[in-house]
């Protein structure tokens, strides 16, 4: 459990983000063991020569096209210079309380329990989730149930409009193409 400090209305919630929720923790995993006469084997690279190289043996180096070693590197996204984001760990997250259609069209990707958190049961929008720095943070809401439970909800919005009590969903970015006048005939199939 990692502390994760929040701030709403002006006054500061201390809580613990525990660890991702993932179809492991939530169905188990079965692991592949390879043995020959008793020894597990270990995965690795062959190299021209035949030695075999395990995976702890390897660096990782960030190099130029003339081959050599960078020391700054510049990121950018779409040609613009990106901006590091800190972690959230790192800062005091502002949040915001939303209404809970905020969770109509929002595709969750990863779900974080947290633990003793003492705000009133309802769902907030908390800034971009980072869990470490990085460069391209993804949106957060923050769902707290009642008795200090709640889960920090990380994904991305997904294009909706409400209509009446429907959901109109944009899914792909292509124009129908058909022909309106154009029937459907099931005698065909």
């Amino acid at each position: 459990m990692k502390e994760v400090v929040f701030r709403w209305q002006n006054q500061t919630y201390r809580a613990s983000l525990g660890s991702k929720i993932t179809r492991e923790v939530l169905y188990g995993k079965a692991k592949t063991i390879v043995e020959k006469d008793g020894v597990v084997l270990n995965k690795g690279y062959l190299t021209p020569e035949g030695q075999i190289i395990n995976r702890s043996e390897i660096d990782y180096a960030k190099l130029d096209p003339a081959g050599s070693i960078v020391e700054e590197v510049k990121t950018e996204v779409d040609g613009i210079p990106a901006s590091l984001y800190p972690s959230v760990f790192d800062q005091e997250n502002e949040l915001k309380e939303v209404d809970i259609k905020e969770l109509i069209g929002f595709n969750v990707s990863d779900v974080y329990p947290i633990k003793n958190i003492d705000l009133i049961p309802g769902l907030y929008e908390a800034p971009p989730f980072c869990y470490r720095k990085s460069y391209l943070p993804k949106e957060s809401l923050l769902l707290v149930k009642s008795e200090g439970l709640g889960f920090l909800l990380v994904g991305e919005r997904q294009k909706t409009a409400l209509i009446g009590q429907q959901v109109s969903y944009d899914l792909f970015d292509v124009e129908d193409e058909g022909d309106e006048d154009d029937e459907l005939d099931f005698t065909m199939v």
